[in-house]
C-alpha cells in the first residue's frame, strides 16, 4: 500500500512485485501520481486509488495486467499514463471484456493516454457538470475497443483520436447532445 505514488523517498522498483495499489488518504486530501510512478508494474492488477484527481504522464503506462482501476475522483489524465496497460479479459472470468467508467469529476484526457490499451469498452459518465476536453490520439491503436460512450460534456475532441483503432464498431453521443465537439 502506497499514499504516495512514487514518491522520491522510495527506492527503485519497490512496486515491482505487488499486484495492488490502494491509498489510505482520509480528509478527502486530493493528490497526484507522479510521472512514471507505477511505469512497467507488469504484476499490478489492482488500482484503487479513489482520491486521486491528476495521474502525470506515463503513471501506469506498460501496466498491462491491470483488471480492475477505481479512479472515481479524477480530474485529468495525463499524456500516455495508461499506455499499454489492462488486460484483454477479466482474470477471473475470461468472457468479461474490460471496460473503464471514468466519472463526474473528469475535464480532460491528454494526448495518447490509453494509446495501445486493451480495454474493450469505456463509459465516461455524463451525470456531471464540468465539461470534458480530449486530446490527440487518447484512444489510438487500441485494438480491442469496441464501445465508446461521450457524453454531451465533451466540449472539445481533438485530432484522430481513435485512430487506428480497427474494432471500434460504436460511439455513443447522448441524443440531447447539442454541439458537434470542435475538433
Amino acid at each position: 500500500i502506497d499514499s504516495e505514488l512514487g514518491s522520491s523517498s522510495a527506492p527503485p522498483n519497490i512496486l515491482d512485485n505487488i499486484s495492488m495499489l490502494q491509498t489510505n488518504i482520509t480528509n478527502n486530501t486530493a493528490i497526484t501520481v507522479n510521472t512514471q510512478a507505477g511505469k512497467d508494474r507488469i504484476n499490478l492488477e489492482f488500482l484503487h486509488i479513489p482520491n486521486v484527481t491528476e495521474i502525470n504522464d506515463s503513471a501506469f503506462k506498460g501496466c498491462f495486467n491491470l483488471n480492475y482501476v477505481d479512479i472515481s475522483s479524477i480530474r485529468i489524465i495525463g499524456n500516455n499514463s495508461f499506455e499499454s496497460s489492462f488486460r484483454e479479459n477479466f482474470k477471473t472470468n475470461s468472457s468479461i471484456k474490460t471496460r473503464l467508467t471514468l466519472k463526474t469529476n473528469l475535464t480532460t484526457i491528454k494526448k495518447e493516454a490509453f494509446l495501445k490499451s486493451n480495454l474493450s469498452i469505456i463509459n465516461i459518465d455524463d451525470t456531471g457538470s464540468n465539461e470534458i476536453s480530449i486530446e490527440e490520439r487518447a484512444f489510438s491503436n487500441m485494438n480491442n475497443l469496441e464501445k465508446f460512450n461521450l457524453p454531451k460534456r465533451v466540449i472539445s475532441i481533438s485530432n484522430e483520436i481513435f485512430s487506428e483503432s480497427k474494432n471500434l464498431k460504436l460511439v455513443y453521443f447522448d441524443p440531447s447532445y447539442d454541439r458537434i465537439p470542435k475538433g
